[in-house]
């Protein structure tokens, strides 16, 4: 997940210097790195274990899983591709290397994440606020009108 985050922080505020080249900026690149060395690790391990079963988290996969995992894997690669082919100076494979990249990210992050086991991550907390939210308004409502029958929560 921190790989994850890092390269989504690194692309939404970095980019131009994530762009820069062919020369390598340290000062954001080694992030870069780092990252998806994570990614890679991250995938190919959690591949590995559903193949062998090897833990119990491993033994009861959904084909959700293995679309998420595959993509992953995928995009890591085609992005670390498109990055290399840059910075050697062979900017036409690296055109395509990018296009292909798009090619997965754009279903990954707008069909996989929203929709897949990953999507609690952001949902449940949003609904938990929410929730809060609504129960205050709820009980201020109630503080307001005095004399008035209580109001029946939704919650």
């Amino acid at each position: 997940m921190s790989s994850y985050v890092t390269l989504l922080v690194l692309i939404m505020f970095f980019l131009d210097r994530m762009q820069a080249g062919p020369e390598i900026v340290w000062s954001v690149h080694a992030f870069g790195y780092a990252a998806t060395v994570g990614l890679l690790l991250a995938a190919v391990t959690a591949i590995y274990g559903r193949i062998k079963k090897s833990a119990p988290h491993y033994q009861h996969s959904h084909e959700s899983d293995w679309i998420f995992l595959g993509l992953l894997l995928a995009v890591t690669i085609t992005g670390a591709a498109q990055h290399l082919l840059h910075r050697f100076g062979i900017p036409m494979a690296a055109n395509i290397a990018y296009v292909i990249h798009l090619m997965l990210v754009v279903p990954m992050l707008v069909l996989e994440v929203p929709f897949s086991k990953w999507s609690h991550l952001v949902y449940r907390p949003l609904a938990i606020y929410l929730t809060a939210l609504h129960r205050d308004a709820m009980a201020r409502d109630e503080a307001q009108s005095p004399g008035s029958a209580p109001a029946q929560s939704a919650a």
